[in-house]
Parts: C-alpha cells; sequence; structure tokens
C-alpha cells in the first residue's frame, strides 16, 4: 500500500479531489470533524462534499481527539 501526504494551499475541497485524480487514488481518508469526546454531529461539510466529489471511495474515519479520554461504546 502507498500512502501519501500532501500540504497544500487554496480551496482545500476542490485541491482535495485534484489530488485524488492526479494520484489515481483508490481511497481518501478523512476526518468526520468530530467534536471530540464522542460529541459530534456527523460527518462534518468538507468531508461530505469531498465524498460527493471524489473519483474514488472516501473512508470517513473519527476518533477521540485526546487520547487520554475513553472512547464511546457504541449502542
Amino acid at each position: 500500500m502507498r500512502v501519501e501526504a500532501l500540504v497544500s494551499e487554496g480551496d482545500f475541497i476542490k485541491r482535495i479531489i485534484e489530488h485524488a485524480e492526479t494520484w489515481d487514488a483508490d481511497c481518501v481518508f478523512l476526518g468526520s470533524g468530530d467534536l471530540g469526546c464522542g460529541r459530534s454531529a456527523g460527518p462534518g461539510s468538507v468531508a461530505l462534499a469531498v465524498a460527493a466529489g471524489a473519483p474514488c471511495s472516501v473512508e470517513i474515519v473519527r476518533g477521540p481527539i485526546d487520547p487520554n479520554q475513553p472512547v464511546p461504546a457504541n449502542n
């Protein structure tokens, strides 16, 4: 598996989608915009916009911001 990271300026939604196309990416991984400690209003607007426009799969990942905070149990 090849993994690459990039720091870029500009409209970040457009840039992520452009880079996914240029790199012929199989998948883009993005944070969910989680507020931390298990509080979340759902996937963030950036993640949803990239998922709608990307030419590949998009994995929306969430997790605790503070590693000392317990991960909430799934109900």
